[in-house]
Protein backbone atom coordinates (compact mmCIF):
# COMPACT_ATOMS: atom_id res chain seq x y z
CA UNK A 1 0.00 0.00 0.00
CA UNK A 2 1.64 3.85 -0.96
CA UNK A 3 2.04 5.66 1.74
CA UNK A 4 -1.00 8.72 1.40
CA UNK A 5 0.52 12.58 0.73
CA UNK A 6 -1.09 15.71 1.56
CA UNK A 7 -2.33 17.06 -1.31
CA UNK A 8 -0.98 20.48 -2.32
CA UNK A 9 -2.88 23.28 -4.59
CA UNK A 10 -1.00 24.29 -7.11
CA UNK A 11 1.07 27.50 -7.07
CA UNK A 12 -1.18 28.99 -9.57
CA UNK A 13 -4.74 28.63 -8.28
CA UNK A 14 -3.17 30.05 -4.82
CA UNK A 15 -2.24 32.70 -6.37
CA UNK A 16 -5.84 32.81 -7.86
CA UNK A 17 -7.80 32.72 -4.82
CA UNK A 18 -5.69 34.91 -3.03
CA UNK A 19 -7.46 38.39 -4.21
CA UNK A 20 -10.85 36.91 -2.63
CA UNK A 21 -9.00 35.73 0.55
CA UNK A 22 -7.80 39.19 0.86
CA UNK A 23 -11.51 40.90 -0.32
CA UNK A 24 -13.52 38.80 2.24
CA UNK A 25 -10.62 39.46 4.90
CA UNK A 26 -11.03 42.88 4.43
CA UNK A 27 -15.25 42.79 4.48
CA UNK A 28 -14.83 41.06 7.78
CA UNK A 29 -12.52 43.86 9.37
CA UNK A 30 -14.43 46.40 7.69
CA UNK A 31 -17.80 44.93 10.20
CA UNK A 32 -15.76 45.21 13.07
CA UNK A 33 -14.29 48.49 12.85
CA UNK A 34 -16.03 50.94 14.87
CA UNK A 35 -16.61 54.26 13.59
CA UNK A 36 -13.56 56.64 14.33
CA UNK A 37 -15.18 58.67 17.73
CA UNK A 38 -17.91 56.73 18.91
CA UNK A 39 -16.55 54.87 21.68
CA UNK A 40 -16.07 58.64 22.89
CA UNK A 41 -19.51 60.06 21.91
CA UNK A 42 -20.83 56.83 24.08
CA UNK A 43 -19.02 57.78 27.05
CA UNK A 44 -19.57 61.34 27.02
CA UNK A 45 -23.55 60.48 26.55
CA UNK A 46 -23.26 58.28 29.73
CA UNK A 47 -21.32 60.31 31.74
CA UNK A 48 -23.45 63.45 31.36
CA UNK A 49 -26.70 61.03 32.00
CA UNK A 50 -24.98 60.03 35.38
CA UNK A 51 -25.06 63.32 37.17
CA UNK A 52 -28.41 64.24 36.06
CA UNK A 53 -30.14 61.46 36.91
CA UNK A 54 -28.23 61.51 40.49
CA UNK A 55 -29.91 65.10 40.91
CA UNK A 56 -33.66 63.93 40.81
CA UNK A 57 -34.63 64.31 43.88
CA UNK A 58 -37.95 63.55 45.61
CA UNK A 59 -38.07 67.53 47.60
CA UNK A 60 -36.01 69.45 49.64
CA UNK A 61 -32.56 68.13 50.95
CA UNK A 62 -31.13 69.10 54.49
CA UNK A 63 -28.10 70.18 54.74
CA UNK A 64 -26.58 69.52 57.75
CA UNK A 65 -28.37 66.10 57.53
CA UNK A 66 -30.64 65.14 60.38
CA UNK A 67 -29.56 62.52 62.87
CA UNK A 68 -30.40 60.07 65.15
CA UNK A 69 -27.57 60.36 67.34
CA UNK A 70 -28.94 57.39 69.54
CA UNK A 71 -28.73 55.06 66.68
CA UNK A 72 -26.25 56.94 64.26
CA UNK A 73 -29.00 57.01 61.65
CA UNK A 74 -29.47 60.17 59.40
CA UNK A 75 -31.21 61.68 56.38
CA UNK A 76 -30.80 64.71 54.16
CA UNK A 77 -34.58 64.64 53.90
CA UNK A 78 -35.93 67.43 55.68
CA UNK A 79 -38.02 65.01 58.57
CA UNK A 80 -36.36 61.84 60.60
CA UNK A 81 -38.75 59.64 62.47
CA UNK A 82 -38.19 56.87 64.55
CA UNK A 83 -40.69 54.15 65.47
CA UNK A 84 -40.43 51.56 68.26
CA UNK A 85 -43.20 48.52 68.71
CA UNK A 86 -42.73 46.44 71.46
CA UNK A 87 -44.10 42.75 71.46
CA UNK A 88 -47.00 42.57 74.63
CA UNK A 89 -49.60 41.12 75.96
CA UNK A 90 -53.24 43.20 75.06
CA UNK A 91 -56.82 42.03 74.89
CA UNK A 92 -58.62 40.60 71.95
CA UNK A 93 -62.24 39.97 73.00
CA UNK A 94 -62.91 37.21 76.29
CA UNK A 95 -58.50 36.50 75.86
CA UNK A 96 -55.48 37.61 75.54
CA UNK A 97 -52.95 37.47 72.58
CA UNK A 98 -49.27 38.91 71.97
CA UNK A 99 -48.99 41.40 69.05
CA UNK A 100 -46.61 44.27 68.55
CA UNK A 101 -47.68 48.04 69.69
CA UNK A 102 -46.41 50.99 69.13
CA UNK A 103 -47.51 52.14 73.44
CA UNK A 104 -47.26 50.39 76.26
CA UNK A 105 -49.95 48.04 76.90
CA UNK A 106 -51.09 49.00 80.86
CA UNK A 107 -51.31 45.31 82.08
CA UNK A 108 -52.50 45.90 85.81
CA UNK A 109 -55.79 44.10 85.35
CA UNK A 110 -54.10 40.88 83.23
CA UNK A 111 -53.42 37.82 84.71
CA UNK A 112 -49.73 37.36 86.65
CA UNK A 113 -48.24 35.17 83.49
CA UNK A 114 -49.33 38.17 80.99
CA UNK A 115 -47.54 40.81 82.00
CA UNK A 116 -45.94 43.70 80.05
CA UNK A 117 -42.78 46.02 80.84
CA UNK A 118 -44.18 48.75 82.27
CA UNK A 119 -43.12 51.43 79.71
CA UNK A 120 -41.35 51.77 76.78
CA UNK A 121 -37.45 50.44 76.67
CA UNK A 122 -36.65 53.16 73.77
CA UNK A 123 -38.87 55.75 72.99
CA UNK A 124 -39.97 56.87 69.61
CA UNK A 125 -39.10 60.18 68.31
CA UNK A 126 -39.19 62.75 65.13
CA UNK A 127 -36.72 65.43 64.10
CA UNK A 128 -38.64 67.90 61.57
CA UNK A 129 -35.71 70.90 60.16
CA UNK A 130 -37.06 74.06 61.05
CA UNK A 131 -35.89 76.41 58.38
CA UNK A 132 -36.37 74.85 55.02
CA UNK A 133 -35.12 76.84 52.08
CA UNK A 134 -35.27 76.25 47.83
CA UNK A 135 -33.61 78.38 45.67
CA UNK A 136 -33.07 80.79 48.52
CA UNK A 137 -36.54 81.78 49.97
CA UNK A 138 -38.41 79.82 52.91
CA UNK A 139 -41.02 76.95 52.45
CA UNK A 140 -44.04 77.65 54.88
CA UNK A 141 -44.21 74.86 57.52
CA UNK A 142 -47.59 74.34 56.04
CA UNK A 143 -46.24 72.63 52.99
CA UNK A 144 -44.46 70.16 54.80
CA UNK A 145 -47.33 69.65 57.19
CA UNK A 146 -49.86 69.11 54.54
CA UNK A 147 -48.38 67.34 51.80
CA UNK A 148 -45.14 65.67 52.94
CA UNK A 149 -45.46 61.88 53.97
CA UNK A 150 -43.32 59.39 55.75
CA UNK A 151 -41.59 56.79 54.05
CA UNK A 152 -39.37 53.99 55.57
CA UNK A 153 -36.14 53.27 54.43
CA UNK A 154 -33.39 51.03 55.47
CA UNK A 155 -30.25 52.80 56.93
CA UNK A 156 -26.76 51.23 56.51
CA UNK A 157 -26.21 50.94 60.37
CA UNK A 158 -22.59 51.35 59.78
CA UNK A 159 -22.49 54.29 62.43
CA UNK A 160 -24.36 51.90 65.67
CA UNK A 161 -22.77 52.60 68.75
CA UNK A 162 -21.07 49.63 70.25
CA UNK A 163 -23.14 49.26 73.42
CA UNK A 164 -26.35 49.30 70.60
CA UNK A 165 -25.67 46.89 68.29
CA UNK A 166 -24.54 44.49 71.51
CA UNK A 167 -28.34 44.45 72.08
CA UNK A 168 -30.12 44.88 68.82
CA UNK A 169 -29.66 43.03 65.45
CA UNK A 170 -30.49 44.22 61.96
CA UNK A 171 -34.00 43.24 61.62
CA UNK A 172 -35.96 43.53 57.88
CA UNK A 173 -35.49 47.50 57.25
CA UNK A 174 -34.84 48.36 60.78
CA UNK A 175 -33.50 46.72 64.48
CA UNK A 176 -34.90 44.16 66.33
CA UNK A 177 -33.87 42.99 70.27
CA UNK A 178 -35.78 39.23 69.44
CA UNK A 179 -32.73 36.74 69.63
CA UNK A 180 -34.72 34.78 66.93
CA UNK A 181 -37.20 37.49 65.19
CA UNK A 182 -39.68 34.67 64.26
CA UNK A 183 -40.45 33.31 67.61
CA UNK A 184 -40.29 37.01 69.43
CA UNK A 185 -40.40 37.39 73.33
CA UNK A 186 -42.93 39.53 75.63
CA UNK A 187 -40.61 42.47 75.93
CA UNK A 188 -38.68 42.62 72.72
CA UNK A 189 -38.58 45.50 70.41
CA UNK A 190 -38.11 45.93 66.79
CA UNK A 191 -37.42 49.91 65.55
CA UNK A 192 -37.99 51.35 62.17
CA UNK A 193 -36.76 54.68 60.93
CA UNK A 194 -38.85 56.80 58.07
CA UNK A 195 -37.79 59.65 56.06
CA UNK A 196 -40.37 63.14 55.60
CA UNK A 197 -40.54 63.50 51.75
CA UNK A 198 -42.50 65.52 49.40
CA UNK A 199 -44.05 65.28 45.88
CA UNK A 200 -42.87 67.67 43.23
CA UNK A 201 -43.97 71.28 44.16
CA UNK A 202 -44.12 72.27 40.70
CA UNK A 203 -47.99 73.35 40.54
CA UNK A 204 -48.84 72.90 44.16
CA UNK A 205 -46.46 76.09 45.96
CA UNK A 206 -46.37 79.80 44.82
CA UNK A 207 -43.72 82.21 45.87
CA UNK A 208 -45.67 84.84 48.00
CA UNK A 209 -43.90 88.07 50.06
CA UNK A 210 -40.39 85.81 49.42
CA UNK A 211 -41.74 82.70 51.14
CA UNK A 212 -43.30 79.14 49.30
CA UNK A 213 -46.97 79.09 50.33
CA UNK A 214 -48.88 76.36 49.52
CA UNK A 215 -51.65 76.69 46.12
CA UNK A 216 -54.46 77.52 47.53
CA UNK A 217 -56.48 75.04 44.90
CA UNK A 218 -53.44 72.45 45.04
CA UNK A 219 -54.03 72.87 49.55
CA UNK A 220 -57.44 71.69 48.88
CA UNK A 221 -57.00 68.96 46.66
CA UNK A 222 -54.50 67.28 48.87
CA UNK A 223 -56.44 67.98 52.47
CA UNK A 224 -58.73 65.92 50.72
CA UNK A 225 -56.69 63.36 49.71
CA UNK A 226 -54.74 63.36 52.71
CA UNK A 227 -53.30 60.11 54.02
CA UNK A 228 -53.81 59.32 57.66
CA UNK A 229 -50.69 59.47 59.55
CA UNK A 230 -49.15 62.16 57.40
CA UNK A 231 -46.88 64.69 58.94
CA UNK A 232 -50.19 67.18 60.55
CA UNK A 233 -50.54 64.36 62.84
CA UNK A 234 -47.39 64.17 64.13
CA UNK A 235 -46.21 66.61 67.10
CA UNK A 236 -42.43 67.26 66.41
CA UNK A 237 -40.00 66.78 70.04
CA UNK A 238 -36.80 67.74 68.41
CA UNK A 239 -36.07 70.79 65.87
CA UNK A 240 -32.84 70.80 65.10
CA UNK A 241 -32.13 74.00 62.30
CA UNK A 242 -31.22 72.67 59.23
CA UNK A 243 -30.81 74.55 55.87
CA UNK A 244 -31.63 72.27 52.82
CA UNK A 245 -30.24 73.16 49.63
CA UNK A 246 -32.00 74.28 46.38
CA UNK A 247 -34.31 71.47 44.72
CA UNK A 248 -33.63 70.41 41.56
CA UNK A 249 -35.91 70.24 38.78
CA UNK A 250 -37.14 66.44 38.69
CA UNK A 251 -38.50 66.47 35.55
CA UNK A 252 -35.79 68.55 34.00
CA UNK A 253 -33.49 66.18 35.10
CA UNK A 254 -35.00 63.59 34.12
CA UNK A 255 -36.18 64.35 30.44
CA UNK A 256 -32.15 65.57 29.87
CA UNK A 257 -30.85 61.61 31.20
CA UNK A 258 -33.35 60.26 29.13
CA UNK A 259 -32.14 62.66 25.85
CA UNK A 260 -28.90 61.72 26.40
CA UNK A 261 -29.37 58.14 27.09
CA UNK A 262 -31.24 58.00 23.48
CA UNK A 263 -28.15 59.90 21.84
CA UNK A 264 -25.84 57.62 23.03
CA UNK A 265 -28.72 54.34 21.13
CA UNK A 266 -28.69 56.10 18.68
CA UNK A 267 -25.03 56.68 17.95
CA UNK A 268 -24.32 53.09 18.66
CA UNK A 269 -27.16 51.71 16.37
CA UNK A 270 -25.72 53.96 13.48
CA UNK A 271 -22.14 52.43 14.37
CA UNK A 272 -23.43 49.10 13.59
CA UNK A 273 -25.06 49.74 10.74
CA UNK A 274 -21.95 51.21 8.84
Amino acid sequence: MMPLRARRMPVTAAAEHAPLLFCESERKSRRRRPVPGIGSALLFCTVMAMPLAASAQDGPVSDPPLRDAQFGVSTTRPGLQRRVEMYQWRREGEGFVTDWVSRAVDSSGFPPAMANPARMPVPARDWIAESVHIDGHPLDPEVLRRLGHWQRFRPGFSALPGHVGARYQPEGDGLGSAEDPQYPRVGDVRITWHELRLPSLAGRVDLVDGRWRLARPAAAEDVAGSVAGGVGAVEPRDRPNAEPGPTPSRGGALTWSLAALLLGALLLLWSRRR
